[in-house]
Parts: C-alpha cells; sequence; structure tokens
C-alpha cells in the first residue's frame, strides 16, 4: 500500500493540515473539478463599502465586505468588476485564504478573514453576515465563514483532500 502525503483544504489557521491517504496499488488519483466563486456586490454602506453575496454553482456560502470604489488604486480601493483566476494560499499570518491572480494594476488581492473596513487594503473580507451601525458596515463570523468556503470549494472541487492543483475563478459582479 502506498503512503500519500495530501494537503486538506481546511486548515484555517496552520499553512496546510497534512493528511495520510492510503492508495490501493493501481488505484489514480482523482483529479479536481474546475469551479467558480461568484461575488455579487449587492449592499451599499453610507461610507462607500460595498457588500456582496459568494456563492458556489449557485449557492451563498458566505457574505463579503470591499472597500469604496477609488479608482482601483492600490490598498485603497475595492477590486474591479471582473473575472480572475484565483489560488489558494496558506502562508503567513491571515491563516488560509483565496488568492487572485491578474487584477489588473494590482497584486496581493485575496478573499480572506476580517469583520470590518479596517481589516483590509483592497482585499475582499468574508463573513456569515453583514450588519450595519449607523451605516457603518460590518461582517460577522468571519473565521467560521472562513471555514465554511473551505469546505464548499473542497466539495466542489470533487476532490476535497487532495495533492492536485485546483483550477480555480472568481467573478465579481456589480
Amino acid at each position: 500500500m502506498e503512503i500519500l502525503i495530501m494537503r486538506h483544504a481546511l486548515a484555517i489557521r496552520f499553512p496546510w493540515l497534512l493528511v495520510l491517504c492510503f492508495v490501493l496499488p493501481g488505484s489514480v488519483a482523482v483529479a479536481a473539478q474546475p469551479f467558480t466563486l461568484v461575488i455579487q456586490r449587492n449592499v451599499s454602506c453610507n461610507h462607500g463599502e460595498v457588500g456582496g453575496s459568494l456563492s458556489i454553482a449557485g449557492t451563498e456560502v458566505a457574505r463579503t465586505l470591499e472597500l469604496p470604489w477609488r479608482n482601483n488604486e492600490q490598498k485603497i480601493s475595492r477590486v474591479p468588476a471582473g473575472s480572475y483566476a484565483a489560488r489558494i494560499r496558506a502562508d503567513g499570518d491571515l491563516g488560509w485564504r483565496v488568492e487572485l491572480i491578474g487584477v489588473p494594476d494590482r497584486e496581493n488581492i485575496q478573499l480572506h478573514v476580517g469583520n470590518y473596513p479596517r481589516h483590509t487594503v483592497g482585499c475582499v473580507l468574508i463573513g456569515t453576515d453583514i450588519t450595519s451601525t449607523d451605516g457603518t458596515c460590518a461582517l460577522k463570523q468571519s473565521k467560521p465563514a472562513m471555514a465554511r468556503l473551505a469546505q464548499a470549494m473542497a466539495n466542489a472541487s470533487g476532490n476535497g483532500v487532495s495533492s492536485q492543483p485546483l483550477d480555480i475563478r472568481v467573478v465579481i459582479k456589480d
């Protein structure tokens, strides 16, 4: 019996949770299926922030919060609407997250934990619900929402525990 060490997509605070997987001789690892995360912006806040819903295959998985539009300026503006390739990252203090690739004139744009606009520098924050106090928007339960997103992505890939690269698209709609 061959032993493979595989990465598990649910590692939230650890670089990668290693899982031992036993593969019988002659069996083949299943390739991950491509999938798309869709962010539909649909909530306007008093200070220009925008909230939205994040779905996979038509099912809402989380709510989102982004900074106001400021001409796509690095670290102070939300991401332009569009379709982007994405990858999983798990390095550094932010833990498990999704990074967008190919955002025009931007780099290091991620979907990550955070509850308030001050928790982002142009990235997309993830939570379970959007709240508003005096017109200031915030997210609830960001860490549980990221865990739910990771599980939904594992399910959508058809290969929940995988050493295979994932083919991820993120579509952001105004």
